[in-house]
This record gives structure tokens, C-alpha cells and sequence, in this order.
């Protein structure tokens, strides 16, 4: 414990001694005049590196937690399953000056209908390719019956590129609005989108962040409608440091494994890679341990000081109160959240912040309820299938998480609305149209 103390305080210290190099390079801002030639010769091939050593050994121990995941090829097997119902195409899309895999799902049925198109944030470090998150799009374009369009984040699948700061993310966020703003437009024009059709983005526990951040270019813009999360913190931050029970383990699963031995470990390239992994697990390890024997208010304090030294803080309380002001934010939270506690969550924050102004609410996860309830309306309210022999259970019965309330699927979620009983796709579109009355 000491020697983990220890570590964060030289870091911390050696950070702020470096607060000015680290500004004078961010390879991802889109004004670079103001840049020395010096700073870029410094910081060109090592960036990374020093970037992670500069900013408290962060990105290092933590960022590939948060914000990055390994490349996987898309799936065919879910992509071949739906082809008849819906086009789904992954595709470069540039985006200040290095390229994003964007994934983009269009309904067949419904093509000269739809009234809008979504922009979908994943929780942050998922890729757009694995199984469980291109199923939960083609679950929402269908079930939503509007076109759907994400992005792999820069170090996530194959997206290049890296954030040195929240602030390059942020403008990376923006210009992904903009651009779906302007695939909109496109949209629009071919007829595949209704004249009057707008944007919608929706956003799931760290990618609502995304999300809150997305729409701070575009809030005011005519063709944005409304900007809805589920299960999303205040911040990066208060996520971590206000974990549900102080178990750490929904954070850092990989800190409680077993470390498998290298199967190259007699080369000395394997054994440099496995003592390198040996060492990160460590001391992830030890956080762990460290961070779930602390106080609340102590991890606050310490998580806020990591992530603003390494440049990392992102609150969303502002732009909150500007989509509220706005009626352009819906905000749905989850009982008993495995990963993130009521008071750092959105939704419970507009209940208490915004008596009477904000809009969100409280749904369950209980598949036995959703399963039984309003069928016919569900089926109604699709383009898919849902009604072939199979669909409709294929849909309903996907193998529940080991976290069932945060990782519910989102037609496992029930919401007690009068004599009817919601589930989140529900909820979406009726937000969507004007017609869910709190």
C-alpha cells in the first residue's frame, strides 16, 4: 500500500512539472501553428510513452480499461442473419485527420418512413465488431425503426489514432455529430429518411459520456432532436471512485485473474512481454485492493486529482443543464446498477439537481416481466421479424451478463408505465415521438 502511495505521489509530482510540455504537444488538435518544432521533434516517435510516464503512468495502467480495445473482423454471422432485414456496412469515415470504423445499419422496411436517424455510443473500449454490441444495434434500428450509425473510438478495433487529452477527444466527439448531422442530410435526400427527419443520439454508460459530449457543437442546430443515455455517470471519474459497494471488480475484472504463463516465455522477447504484463497486473492488482478498502470521499478526492493531472476530466454537469434548458435530454437509470451508484448517476442527478424540468426515469431489469408483457405491441412497433417462428424469442432470450441490472439487454428492461409495462426501445421511441408523459 505504501509503495503504491509512494508511486502516485512521485508521478503526481513529476506531472506537474511537465504540465507545460505536455501542452505544448497534442497530435490530435486540429490548431497546430501555435506548436514549437522542437515540441513535435520531442514528443514524435515516443509520444505515447512519454505521454503515459508524463501523466502519472495512466495510460498505461488505466486508458486501455476505458477507451481502447483489440481489432476483431466484423461478424458475419450476425451480419448474415439480419441481411434481409437491414443493410449493415462498416467503413472508414475521417475524422481530423486519422480514420474511424464507422458501422452503419439501415431497415429495409421501412425505407421513406423513418423519421430519424440515431447516432449510437457503446460503452467506451467496445468494438462496433464484436457480437453483443452489433446485435444491440440491429436491435435498435429495428425495434426504433430508423437508421443507426457508431463509430470505433480512436485505439478501439481498427480505428487509429490517439487521445493525449479529453480535450482531443471532445473534438473528436463533436465532429462525429457533425458528420452524422451530414449524413442525415444524405439521408434525407436519397428517401430513405423523411423530409422532416432529425438526428437522435443515445448513449450507454461511459459512451453516454460520449454521447453528453457529442452534441455540445450541434445542441442548438434545428436537425438535432434529442439526445437520450441510459446507465451513464456525471463523469469518468466519479465512476471510478463511487463504484457500487466499493467492488472493483466490475471495473477491473482483470485484476482478479489468473495470469496465464506465456507459451513463448524461454524467448527473451516473451519473457520481457509477460514480466511487462506481470507488472501492470500488479499493480492494477494492488489499486484494486487499495482503492476498495478506502472511503468514498477519499477515492473522489484522489480520482479527480489523477484524472485532471493526466488531463482526463470530463464532466458532463454543464452541458446537462444546457440540453435541459433545451428539452433535448432524456436520461434513463437502472435499479441496482452493478457499476455505477445513484449519486453519480444522470438520471438520479436531474431527479435531485432538476425537480420538475428534467426528463428520465427508473427502469428494472426482469426478463421474466419483459417476456410476458404487451407482445403484440413490441411486434407492432418493429421492422423485424420478431413474428417469424423463433424471432421474437431469438430477440428476448439473449444470454443474460454476469451483471444483469448494467448490462441488461435493453428489451430485458421494464418500465411500469400505467397499465402498460415498457421496455427501453419502447421508451426510446415514444421519447422520440412526444408521447411518453412522466
Amino acid at each position: 500500500m505504501l509503495l503504491i502511495i509512494h508511486y502516485f505521489s512521485i508521478m503526481a509530482l513529476f506531472s506537474l512539472c511537465a504540465t507545460y510540455d505536455i501542452r505544448m504537444y497534442d497530435q490530435t488538435s486540429k490548431s497546430k501553428q501555435s506548436y514549437p518544432f522542437t515540441a513535435k521533434y520531442r514528443f514524435g516517435i515516443f509520444a505515447n510513452q512519454l505521454q503515459s510516464l508524463l501523466r502519472l503512468g495512466f495510460p498505461w495502467i488505466v486508458e486501455d480499461l476505458i477507451l481502447r480495445a483489440p481489432e476483431l473482423s466484423s461478424n458475419q454471422s450476425v451480419m448474415k442473419k439480419w441481411a434481409p432485414y437491414c443493410d449493415i456496412n462498416y467503413h472508414r469515415a475521417n475524422m481530423n485527420a486519422v480514420h474511424l470504423t464507422q458501422c452503419s445499419i439501415v431497415p429495409k422496411a421501412c425505407q421513406g418512413q423513418m423519421t430519424g436517424l440515431t447516432l449510437f455510443f457503446q460503452g467506451a473500449g467496445v468494438s462496433l465488431e464484436k457480437r453483443s454490441c452489433l446485435q444491440n444495434m440491429v436491435d435498435m434500428s429495428l425495434r426504433c425503426k430508423m437508421p443507426v450509425i457508431a463509430f470505433n473510438q480512436r485505439d478501439v478495433g481498427s480505428s487509429k489514432g490517439y487521445h493525449y487529452s479529453s480535450n482531443s477527444l471532445r473534438k473528436d466527439l463533436e465532429a462525429q455529430a457533425e458528420l452524422a448531422l451530414s449524413q442525415l442530410s444524405d439521408l434525407r435526400v436519397s428517401g430513405v429518411l423523411t423530409a422532416d427527419a432529425k438526428l437522435y443520439v443515445y448513449g450507454l454508460c461511459q459512451g453516454g459520456v460520449l454521447a453528453l459530449c457529442s452534441v455540445n457543437s450541434i445542441m442548438d442546430n434545428p436537425n438535432f432532436g434529442k439526445i437520450i443515455v441510459t446507465r451513464t455517470p456525471l463523469s469518468f471519474s466519479e465512476m471510478a471512485a463511487h463504484v457500487p459497494k466499493g467492488d472493483y471488480h466490475v471495473l477491473m475484472p482483470n485484476a482478479y485473474k489468473k495470469l496465464k504463463r506465456s507459451s513463448d516465455f524461454r524467448s527473451v522477447s516473451g519473457m520481457c512481454a509477460y514480466l511487462a504484463t506481470l507488472a501492470k497486473k500488479s499493480i492494477v492488482s494492488g489499486l484494486a485492493l487499495l482503492l476498495s478498502s478506502m472511503p468514498s470521499r477519499v477515492r473522489g478526492v484522489l480520482f479527480q486529482m489523477i484524472f485532471r493531472f493526466s488531463r482526463w476530466h470530463v464532466d458532463c454537469r454543464d452541458i446537462i443543464q444546457q440540453l435541459i434548458s433545451r428539452d433535448k435530454l432524456y436520461a434513463i437509470s437502472v435499479s441496482h446498477d452493478e457499476f455505477i451508484d445513484e449519486c453519480v448517476d444522470v438520471a438520479h442527478y436531474i431527479k435531485e439537481r432538476y425537480p420538475g424540468h428534467g426528463s428520465y426515469c427508473v427502469m428494472d431489469a426482469d426478463l421474466n416481466v419483459a417476456t410476458a408483457n404487451n407482445l403484440t405491441t413490441r411486434l407492432q412497433m418493429s421492422c423485424a421479424p420478431f413474428d417469424s417462428d423463433g424471432g421474437f424469442v431469438d430477440h428476448m432470450e439473449r444470454p443474460r451478463s454476469q451483471y444483469p441490472h448494467h448490462q441488461a439487454w435493453s428489451q430485458h428492461l421494464v418500465l411500469d408505465h400505467g397499465d402498460d409495462c415498457l421496455d427501453e426501445y419502447q421508451v426510446i421511441s415514444q421519447v422520440i415521438r412526444g408521447s411518453l408523459v412522466a
